[in-house]
């Protein structure tokens, strides 16, 4: 589980500084607060050695081109004098992760990544070649042993200059041991996850947390052809397409969340699809997964409703399993942005409860 966590100049990020993360974790404030830039660096810590996140990242902010730009928009104001930094602190297992990227520069020749921030200029001043692509330096300390891991990605030109893939080096003797999911809005429900799940004999499980969402829903199966199916009493099957947005989300989240034991998963706006009257149920059930796969969820939103149905479900959820109230297991941090300087205000649940119990304004 990630605890603490500090950013430096990666996209509209210059210094921000997060500790005391819990179980399940909401992301408030104004738009272009950076809720979206703190889950992808995550994102990129729990991945550390994986290059290729940062190519999916851009991808999913429909960003698809690889230019010049595509590789400056991961660093603070585009400059790339400055070096991108992300730590964070982990615990099962305990272990602190520093990740530094910098420019990867076109006709450079592959070398180790440099470990001083002071040479950055150096190497920046040295060519006039633009950015091509990205190099890593993972730093994991665990046991008071520190190893170092290097990988990169660049862009593979063609003969007329133009991008055409990429290459991707990566450390041959890491392996990592964390798993992580950043759940974009238009992820389709997982068929093979649940092939496997009906296989199990556990879909009674979806089947019951589904119903909380859509009642009509007495069974779901995948057809000759790959698709999700479900049984709402008509005469013939329908594609769980057919139910809505909100439906197709929470069975994606479901099927991600059962495959993903032991995992971070990221979702950003998580209200949209969710009916007002759906969220409390939804959160619910996120708190449940959350539990009995130790998963440990961020989200963002701009919904006051998402935020009221954050807290009233962690209640709720305590009440019915009868557990005793977790001070680290719910968080909400509002983050706040003037100019260049970022101040972040910790809600737990009981902060978070008498705030809106009273109407201030949490967001």
């Amino acid at each position: 589980m990630l605890k603490n966590l500090k950013i430096n100049n990666f996209r509209g990020i210059n210094n921000l500084e997060i500790n005391d993360f819990g179980k399940i974790n909401l992301l408030v404030g104004k738009n272009n607060c950076g809720k979206t830039s703190l889950l992808e660096t995550i994102f990129l810590l729990v991945g550390s050695a994986n290059p290729s996140l940062s190519l999916n990242l851009n991808m999913l902010r429909r960003y698809i081109l690889p230019d010049e730009n595509f590789w400056r928009s991961f660093f603070h104001r585009l400059d790339l004098e400055t070096e991108i930094q992300i730590e964070g602190e982990f615990t099962e297992p305990q272990e602190k992760r520093i990740l530094k990227i910098i420019p990867y520069f076109q006709n450079s020749t592959s070398s180790p990544i440099i470990e001083k921030a002071k040479n950055i200029t150096l190497l920046s001043s040295i060519t006039d070649s633009p950015i091509d692509g990205l190099k890593f330096k993972l730093n994991l300390i665990t046991n008071n042993k520190e190893n170092i891991y290097n990988s990169e990605i660049q862009t593979n030109p063609t003969k007329s200059g133009d991008p055409q893939g990429f290459t991707f080096n990566t450390p041959q003797n890491y392996k990592e041991a964390r798993i992580g999911f950043f759940f974009a809005k238009d992820v389709p429900p997982g068929e093979k996850i649940l092939s496997k799940i009906i296989t199990k004999k556990k879909k009674g499980f979806i089947i019951d947390l589904l119903k909380r969402i859509e009642p009509s829903i007495e069974d779901i199966s995948i057809s000759a052809d790959g698709n999700i199916m479900c049984d709402i009493g008509l005469s013939r099957l329908i594609p769980i397409n057919f139910l809505g947005d909100g439906t197709n989300k929470f069975l994606s989240l479901l099927l991600i969340l059962y495959e993903l034991k032991n995992g971070i998963v990221l979702m950003d706006e998580i209200e949209n699809g969710l009916y007002k009257s759906s969220q409390v149920i939804f959160w619910n059930a996120m708190m449940r997964l959350a539990e009995e796969f130790n998963i440990q969820l961020f989200a963002t939103t701009h919904s006051y409703e998402a935020i009221q149905s954050f807290s009233s479900a962690y209640m709720d959820f305590m009440e019915k399993e009868s557990r005793e109230k977790q001070e680290d297991y719910i968080r909400l941090f509002r983050i706040e942005k003037n100019e260049d300087n970022f101040r972040v205000v910790q809600y737990d649940a009981e902060e978070l409860d008498i705030s809106l119990s009273s109407n201030w304004e949490v967001r």
